[in-house]
């Protein structure tokens, strides 16, 4: 899910109340945004669930993002998608060894997830992927893998919906994961960086050492009782 898709340039952003749609376009050695558009949602019915349907039987998606492509001029069909962070789950886990493999650090990482019971449905039904983010610690040595993980049938749901409306998804991740890696290389530096993410209700907070994340975590705020204000001055106040 999380990879780098070369010479995708059309990414849909789907959240519980917009989606959005950016076309980017390469000009010498820098990446411009050329399209975009965003529609709101918030009367759809999306409930992004880890382990439930997300998108009611009767959603009304596939007219809403032909209308998208339409608004903002987007003609291509493979596509990066990113899915309400509330729909998967990120983990930021650390091993002192890794193989080299992706496919065993995945079976790794299920190990991991199943005897800490971290997900709320049996790691069988899970869709993985991952990014090694490489040591954590210098003196230590441990390892740092980012691990996006999603319910099959959730999955499936996103994935049909992108198929029924004539598109292909190179690329699937969360939000988070997606935000990160179109900022990556401007935090790429050295030092620490406190990085916030917000997607409708739901924020992501992680801090970064030389621009790999060393902690992750997300949670649900409601901004109209303030609780986005002060979830933020926590974080930069216990974080920084």
């Amino acid at each position: 899910m999380m990879r780098h898709a070369k010479g995708v340039s059309i990414g849909l952003d789907i959240s519980q109340n917009y989606i959005s749609a950016v076309e980017l376009e390469l000009k010498g050695q820098e990446t411009t945004l050329s399209k975009s558009a965003i529609i709101d949602v918030s009367g759809a019915r999306l409930t992004p669930l880890l382990d439930a349907a997300n998108l009611p039987a009767e959603n009304g998606f596939k007219d809403i993002i032909k209308r998208l492509f339409e608004k903002a001029g987007i003609n291509g069909k493979n596509i990066a998608l990113a899915l309400p962070d509330g729909s998967a789950k990120t983990f930021l886990l650390e091993f002192e060894a890794i193989p080299s493999e992706n496919e065993k650090i995945i079976e790794l990482v299920k190990w991991s997830l199943k005897n800490k019971k971290n997900i709320p449905f049996p790691v069988e039904e899970a869709v993985i992927d991952i990014q090694t983010i490489g040591p954590s610690d210098e003196n230590k040595k441990t390892h740092s893998v980012l691990a996006a993980v999603i319910k099959k049938n959730v999955l499936n749901q996103y994935e049909e919906l992108i198929h029924d409306c004539g598109l292909n998804a190179e690329v699937i991740m969360p939000s988070f994961a997606a935000t990160y890696n179109i900022c990556h290389d401007k935090i790429a530096v050295e030092g620490s960086t406190l990085f916030f993410a917000l997607s409708s209700n739901t924020l992501s907070v992680a801090t970064l050492g030389n621009g790999a994340p060393r902690f992750y975590r997300t949670k649900a705020v409601d901004n109209e009782n303030g609780e986005l204000t002060t979830e933020v001055l926590a974080s930069l106040n216990y974080y920084s």
